[in-house]
């Protein structure tokens, strides 16, 4: 099966798996305390089916022709809402990082001491280290 094969399978079983739910839901809106009757129960379930199917029935229509529309390149203009809100966009965004840079500065500051207190302390202990191991290889050599 092809990958077209296989989204339109999966698609299936997603839409079948909602629908369950949806039926799921309308039940225990219908009936919150429950069936006991296994006549009453089908019966109660075909009912919360029916009432899902119709709701669907109502809405398919309205997303058929969104999607359609969508498909022939008929999309909302957004550009005159973008322009709109562009300017209160980039003003919060603006106050956010004036409110939040010293607080900012300071953090990268304190970490860009630690980090160079680290490396000096590394560079010390790789000093020591040299030295020490020096002063081994002498006294190795000394023995033999």
């Amino acid at each position: 099966m092809g990958l077209l094969g296989r989204l339109i399978k999966t698609g299936v079983v997603a839409g079948a798996t909602v629908a369950a739910m949806k039926v799921s839901e309308k039940y225990n809106e219908n009936n919150p305390e429950g069936v006991k009757d296994p006549q009453a129960k089908a019966n109660a379930i075909k009912q919360a089916a029916n009432e899902v199917y119709q709701s669907a029935k109502e809405k398919a229509p309205v997303l058929v022709n969104a999607v359609t529309d969508i498909a022939n390149g008929n999309l909302p203009d957004l550009s005159g809402i973008a322009k709109e809100k562009a300017p209160e966009i980039l003003n919060k965004v603006e106050n956010i990082a004036k409110e939040k840079a010293p607080d900012l500065a300071a953090k990268l500051q304190n970490a860009a001491s630690s980090v160079a207190t680290k490396a000096q302390q590394f560079a010390d202990s790789m000093d020591q280290g040299v030295v020490d191991a020096d002063i081994i290889e002498f006294e190795d050599k000394k023995d033999e």
